[in-house]
């Protein structure tokens, strides 16, 4: 919550920065501030909202250090960036990042000397890797190989086993301390460029998901009111490339709503910019209808939809919809009797029973049935699944299976508990 807060704060001040508009920042800042995932992730137990905060308070010392040329604030951001890193892998992109905005800023856009911009590069370098060194050294000595991150290489070569229905050998390869994340091209080269294309457009998918489709809007329309600006001031160009690095970064190693929220915050500026043009066009159609009410609401009425379309998802309980969860594990554990194992997706439902757990594939391998699964795997006692999971594994109703009760989710979504059935077709208690 703490961070969630304080990245409220650091985002006005890192959009004020690069746009020099207080209007574009207090609106950046207040899109932070109601964003459902975005205030979701600040009050749950995850890296998200450190990440995020850390990563706009280094990147706002950026841009003050290289406007101000004071190498001291370059050499914070480089503190931050390395505490990014070690929050998540994927950190370490921001200060290669920073590295190419000043050596190359010199020569593009002249706002400082390349000499300056050589130095400020170097300062980044040597302190972010003061703050990381441990870490790499560690998994140098661990791995046997130098790597940023065991995570690189196990979401990508899980994600390229899930392209061909062999998640769970591919997992298994991607904790070898062996893998790299190019180990899944080296390995099936066809199967790796398979899993890019899927992830390409499930990246402009998961993109939509992250920032609303509402605020897509918002940010395709700023973009192109921005249009050539963009461009023509770096630190707002560096922001461009920031996220270009990002959704490129995803679709190579893994990707989600979850992974390109990272990202979002940083399009926050546009998304302003876009519903302010879209204000105002409202206000020039009002104008033809000569009523003075009706351009004076042009701007309210744009943040009343925006308000409506993002505080009731905000302000719904945190983990309502996960609810079934934990009223599944409490039925598991009232019927008592020997310690039972649960199958499934989520291991919280087993940590709510006091129950071992057996974790269900994302998909069912080739000619694979759940029942068959199941008789793979028989010291299951129940199993956990949603209604997606459902239609993947054909299961409502299987033989195996025995209902024991429906927790509805949001909408029409919902998990259902079933008692798996033994050999002697007898649900277990």
């Amino acid at each position: 919550m703490v961070f969630g807060t304080a990245g409220v704060v650091l985002l006005y001040y890192l959009m004020r920065e690069v746009y020099g508009r207080r209007g574009v920042a207090a609106g950046a800042a207040a899109l932070a501030a109601i964003h459902p995932a975005l205030a979701g992730f600040s009050a749950s137990v995850r890296t998200e909202a450190g990440y995020i905060t850390l990563v706009t308070a280094a990147l706002w010392f950026l841009v003050r250090g290289a406007e101000g040329k004071r190498v001291a604030s370059v050499a914070a951001a480089a503190m931050l960036c390395g505490l990014a890193y070690l929050y998540r892998t994927e950190g370490i992109g921001v200060p290669v990042l920073g590295v190419i905005i000043l050596t190359g800023g010199a020569l593009i856009w002249r706002r400082w000397t390349l000499g300056w911009g050589l130095s400020a590069a170097a300062v980044l370098v040597a302190t972010f890797l003061l703050v990381a060194a441990p870490y790499l050294l560690w998994m140098r000595a661990y791995t046997g190989h130098w790597t940023v991150g065991r995570e690189l290489g196990v979401v990508t070569m899980e994600a390229t086993g899930s392209t061909m229905g062999q998640l769970e050998h591919w997992r298994e390869m991607g904790y070898r301390p062996a893998t790299s994340w190019l180990t899944a091209l080296r390995l099936d080269p066809a199967a790796y460029l398979k899993k890019v294309a899927r992830d390409l457009f499930g990246s402009c998918y998961a993109f939509v998901q992250a920032l609303g489709p509402l605020l897509c809007a918002g940010l395709i329309i700023g973009l192109w009111a921005d249009g050539r600006m963009i461009a023509a001031r770096w630190a707002e160009a560096m922001l461009a490339a920031l996220v270009v690095m990002y959704f490129a970064g995803f679709v190579l190693t893994d990707t989600g709503p979850r992974l390109m929220l990272h990202v979002v915050p940083f399009t926050f500026g546009w998304v302003v910019i876009g519903l302010v043009e879209a204000a105002g066009w409202l206000d020039a159609r009002l104008a033809l209808t000569h009523s003075p009410l009706g351009r004076m609401l042009s701007g309210p009425a744009v943040v009343a939809v925006i308000a409506i379309a993002l505080l009731p998802r905000t302000l719904f309980p945190l983990g309502y919809d996960q609810r079934g969860m934990r009223y599944a594990g409490e039925e598991i554990a009232r019927r008592g009797g020997a310690p039972a194992t649960v199958a499934g997706s989520d291991t919280r439902v087993a940590f709510y029973a006091g129950a071992g757990f057996i974790p269900l594939p994302a998909r069912p391998a080739a000619g694979e049935g759940l029942c068959g699964w199941l008789a793979a795997h028989r010291v299951a006692d129940y199993l956990m699944i949603d209604d997606r999971e459902e239609r993947r594994w054909a299961a409502a109703g299987g033989p195996c299976l025995n209902p024991i009760k429906r927790y509805p989710r949001v909408g029409t979504t919902y998990y259902d508990l079933f008692a798996v059935r033994g050999a002697d077709g007898v649900a277990p208690r």
